[in-house]
């Protein structure tokens, strides 16, 4: 091997190795503007959201204001114009979903005959010592004797 050739050699292997360099700083490249490109979408998707959030808080802010300062659902929370739900639909929906239901069979009249009338017990006559109305309350202590042991 002549010096010439063990220069082309080396030259050889230096051009494989610059070339291989610039293709990995182009894949380096292109992976980055990738990523900033994703990055940036992600930003602004999420600088929309905030931007949504923001403009709810505000509206919010001023239907409480508008309501005089009650913050409730039915003052804040966000309806369609001329939107008023009273629950009738629900109603209808459920005796559509019944209509395909049997009727029931009526159930057997039973005699009627008024119960007899409870007997009121006689009232029980205070015994003892510490003599107490019918009528207690157990916060009521003005009938206590506080000296009785």
């Amino acid at each position: 091997m002549s010096s010439e050739d063990l220069g082309a050699g080396f030259r050889h292997k230096m051009a494989q190795i610059e070339r291989e360099a610039e293709e990995r700083l182009a894949l380096i490249g292109s992976r980055v503007r990738k990523d900033l490109k994703e990055s940036k979408e992600a930003s602004d998707k999420q600088l929309r959201t905030v931007g949504q959030v923001i403009v709810r808080v505000q509206e919010s802010a001023r239907r409480a204001a508008k309501a005089g300062g009650w913050v409730m659902e039915s003052t804040v929370g966000d309806k369609a114009k001329g939107e008023v739900s009273f629950g009738f639909e629900d109603d209808e929906a459920e005796k559509e979903r019944r209509a395909d239901y049997p009727a029931a069979e009526p159930a057997p009249q039973r005699p009627s005959t008024p119960p007899p009338a409870p007997v009121p017990a006689p009232p029980a006559a205070p015994s003892g010592r510490h003599r107490r109305g019918v009528h207690h309350d157990e916060d009521d202590f003005t009938n206590t004797d506080w000296l009785a042991t």
